[in-house]
């Protein structure tokens, strides 16, 4: 059975990067209770989420065709810094975000469930999103992010012969 969170869960440890996965409210849940540990607390971004509710067509001559509605990648930011900073040789984005977006359609391309070899060819709409205000209230975090809209994969299941002898 091939299941899309572990294909994301896999990927983001490609990347060393946070996964969490689930609804807006869940996703903001696992940010917060890692707040609350002292492992964790550092160690929430950059992040990799994955945006559910996601369909998956079957029937189709392989495992499934999900077209994955949102997926987020951010980082912390400050708030007060102006957006052109952030574009900056340092900023946040070139020096976190555009390379963690480039590295996530390349560890897609690689993942043996995933058809397709060329992390360029994978069809979805992405929006640079510059200082995402908090959530939900004044302890929530500020941060960039890249937003990754109707990620469109076809999920292959390789199956593999076990061994047998052959009398």
């Amino acid at each position: 059975m091939i299941v899309l969170v572990d294909i994301f869960k896999e990927i983001a440890d490609c990347m060393k990067i946070n996964f969490e996965a689930g609804r807006g409210y869940q996703i903001v849940t696992g940010l917060v209770e890692k707040d609350n540990s002292r492992n964790y607390r550092d160690k929430k971004y950059p992040l990799l989420a994955l945006f559910m509710p996601i369909q998956e067509n079957r029937g189709s001559g392989f495992y499934a065709q999900v077209r994955i509605p949102k997926i987020v990648i951010a980082t912390l930011t400050i708030g007060t810094d102006p957006i052109l900073k952030r574009y900056e040789s340092d900023g946040t984005f070139k020096k976190i975000l555009y390379p963690a977006y480039e590295e996530f359609l390349k560890q897609l391309a690689k993942h043996k469930n995933i058809s397709g070899q060329d992390p360029d060819a994978f069809f979805h709409a992405k929006f640079d999103n510059p200082a995402t205000a908090p959530i939900d209230d004044a302890n929530s975090d500020y941060v960039d992010a890249i937003e990754i809209q109707n990620l469109e994969l076809t999920l292959i299941n390789i199956k593999t012969c076990k061994n047998v002898s052959i009398n």
